[in-house]
């Protein structure tokens, strides 16, 4: 066999190596891509947990305690019907114009607007429209927590819940007797070990509540 003949197949082989060479890489990566690349899905343990939406006020529901603003419109003007602004009372019942009572606590915004134009249409007004606003409520931690300062109220919060918010406790807090103190004056102590044996004495944390550790004097 010539030189030049050896060089040819020589060339034959290498060729047909390098094509074996990039068949097997491209199905290696075909068989390894996620097939689900672009479609926006994340399965679990991939590094990126499911984040559970926030409730917003529109969803969270009316508590004891909530300041709210009722504005009415689509009704004859004049008289039309002044614009209301109240605290949500113990009793949970609220009472507008012409002694119109409706219940507030346990009820989202939409629901608390609907039930207020069923209670007024027809048997006052033809037609109404009740507005519902609730203003941004808050809570207070102080004392023995990393973190003490206000915090925006979200829907189910607990004494508990609340602390961790504020970056949980430090090293010299009253684990024992946490001080929760209403806006009208009210005040419970919880103890945490208690609490977390019974959830039922983690209480609720209301709008203006103030929860207070002490220092543990051990």
């Amino acid at each position: 066999m010539s030189m030049v003949q050896r060089l040819k197949k020589m060339r034959v082989i290498i060729a047909l190596m390098a094509s074996v060479w990039c068949a097997l890489v491209l199905s290696g990566c075909s068989s390894t891509s996620d097939p689900n690349a672009g479609s926006g899905y994340r399965f679990p343990g991939d590094g990126a947990a499911p984040q559970a939406p926030l409730p917003t006020m529109q969803s969270t529901v009316l508590r004891v305690n909530d300041m709210i603003t009722v504005t009415f419109s689509d009704v004859p003007n004049p008289p039309g019907l002044q614009e209301i602004r109240a605290r949500i009372p113990a009793s949970g019942v609220l009472t507008l114009h012409y002694n119109v009572q409706v219940s507030a606590v346990g009820k989202t915004i939409p629901e608390l607007e609907r039930e207020i134009r069923d209670a007024y249409v027809p048997k006052l007004f033809k037609q109404l429209t009740a507005i519902v606003r609730s203003e941004e409520r808050f809570f207070f931690v102080g004392g023995e927590v990393k973190t003490p300062n206000r915090y925006p109220l979200q829907a189910d919060l607990t004494v508990l819940r609340a602390i961790d918010a504020a970056g949980s406790f430090t090293d010299f807090a009253n684990r024992k007797k946490i001080e929760l103190r209403r806006e009208n004056g009210q005040r419970f102590f919880i103890n945490e070990s208690k609490a977390k044996e019974n959830p039922a004495l983690d209480l609720p944390v209301l709008a203006n509540d103030h929860i207070i550790v002490k220092r543990s004097i051990w």
